[in-house]
């Protein structure tokens, strides 16, 4: 297993680690869980982000009608607001589709770098 898929193995990890600490095997450890409520601050997560792990990828964030859509090559998705700055991106054309979850980290009132699992995108200048 590595980070260069687009599997998303939580619920598998989430299994073994339940069955070896003997906890019911459904239990979730998910953290990104939808707060029911806009974030505060959207303009703050806005703009170019670029990843450089192995092949670079884009990931641009814009402010759409009030709400936080992310664009890559391969899809595009709505941000629901987790609490913090975690956000679920789900998928724009199958909503009940998660694409990924989004932790933003902020500096002087921006948001510099975005983490997407293990990997990082920084902010482009400009």
């Amino acid at each position: 297993m590595c980070n260069q898929g687009d599997a998303d193995m939580d619920e598998i990890l989430w299994t073994l680690y339940n069955a070896v600490m003997g906890l019911p095997l459904e239990a979730s450890h998910c953290w990104f869980v939808p707060v029911g409520r806009a974030f505060s601050d959207p303009q703050m997560l806005t703009g170019r982000f670029t990843g450089h792990e192995g092949v670079p990828e884009t990931v641009t964030l814009t402010l759409e009608n009030g709400a936080l859509k992310a664009m890559t090559g391969k899809y595009s998705a709505s941000l629901v607001y987790c609490g913090g700055t975690r956000f679920l991106a789900m998928d724009a054309a199958a909503p009940e589709c998660q694409r990924a979850r989004l932790e933003f980290f902020i500096r002087n009132g921006h948001a510099w770098v975005v983490r997407n699992g293990s990997r990082i995108f920084m902010q482009e200048d400009g």
